[in-house]
């Protein structure tokens, strides 16, 4: 299988599912806004038959409504965590983790002695200084918090993925089954953390110079970018990347990259919409087996939470266990 995929500040390539990322996007934005995207979506795909429709508005009444359900503890802020240790994650909740890569500088040396020797080499590559650490930090911190859930060393934790590049941890202790994504932009990440669920999560910076009305008819489905023309102006460029992000949520919580192209599932595109999926060439049975939601608000950017279920509640923090303020 073959998706898109672009060289940081160049032109796209084309890169296969298999090929790890640490945070598993399928197409990251601000890769994609370098260069021509290399897939467009198929044209002509109207949701004409009746079977197509019908799945359709069940997805919608379903996912609008569910999300109106607030889950219990979800603020519209992110609190501190109550200890310097990971609190309890009991099976049906859902941690997020929000830090700053760029103040964890000066822990660098101590994230980096986390790292496999493979890690450590790619971090090498890294042409300046800042992108390094940023990476460092990005899978230091990650090993950081499993490692508080589990109450083992960071060191000691082994990573292996899927057949289409999505992490996950080697090894489980005593049937634990955690469960995590991550994303990553501009500075900022994102960690989320659960058990026996699938779960994905997105973090994008608005930019609102992105030519996002040229990407959206190359990659969402047609009644997506209808949505997007209806909106004012002055919100298009949020409600893009609002879009972008309950899109790459869903996709890296499904864990199977591309085999379900971009522009074959739907979901709720206003910035003050409920996140909903709304429909998917799969049937109905998939709309109602995930959940999106949005997160609390990050100033400048957007970002999206997709998990398996409905029995879970959100907790959301906006630091990590054992890191310093």
């Amino acid at each position: 299988m073959i998706g898109i995929t672009a060289k940081k500040h160049g032109q796209p390539s084309i890169r296969p599912q298999s090929c790890q990322r640490d945070n598993h996007a399928v197409c990251t934005f601000d890769e994609l806004a370098h260069g021509t995207p290399v897939r467009s979506r198929p044209t002509g795909r109207e949701c004409t038959g009746c079977v197509e429709r019908e799945c359709y508005h069940r997805g919608l009444d379903a996912n609008l409504h569910a999300d109106q359900r607030t889950p219990a503890g979800m603020s519209d802020t992110w609190g501190l965590p109550p200890a310097r240790t990971a609190p309890a994650l009991p099976g049906d909740e859902v941690h997020v983790w929000l830090t700053s890569l760029d103040s964890c500088a000066k822990n660098v040396a101590s994230f980096e002695q986390f790292l496999e020797p493979e890690e450590r080499a790619r971090a090498a590559r890294y042409r300046f200084s800042r992108d390094r650490d940023r990476f460092v930090a990005r899978r230091g911190l990650l090993r950081q918090v499993l490692a508080s859930y589990l109450d083992e060393d960071p060191t000691t934790l082994r990573f292996a993925s899927n057949a289409h590049g999505k992490p996950r941890l080697d090894t489980q202790r005593d049937g634990e089954s955690l469960t995590f994504n991550l994303s990553d932009s501009h500075g900022l990440a994102v960690y989320a953390i659960t058990r026996h669920r699938g779960v994905g999560i997105d973090l994008e910076r608005i930019d609102p110079a992105t030519n996002s009305e040229d990407i959206a008819e190359r990659f969402f489905s047609p009644r997506e970018v209808e949505g997007l023309r209806a909106l004012p102006k002055r919100v298009q460029p949020s409600a893009f990347f609002t879009c972008w992000t309950r899109k790459e949520a869903y996709l890296k919580a499904r864990g199977e990259g591309l085999s379900l192209p971009l522009d074959r599932f739907e979901v709720s595109v206003g910035p003050d919409e409920p996140a909903a999926l709304l429909w998917t060439t799969l049937g109905p049975r998939e709309t109602s087996r995930w959940r999106l939601t949005g997160l609390p608000s990050i100033p400048g950017y957007a970002a999206a939470l997709c998990v398996e279920g409905y029995d879970w509640q959100l907790r959301c923090w906006r630091r990590l266990p054992a890191q310093s303020e």
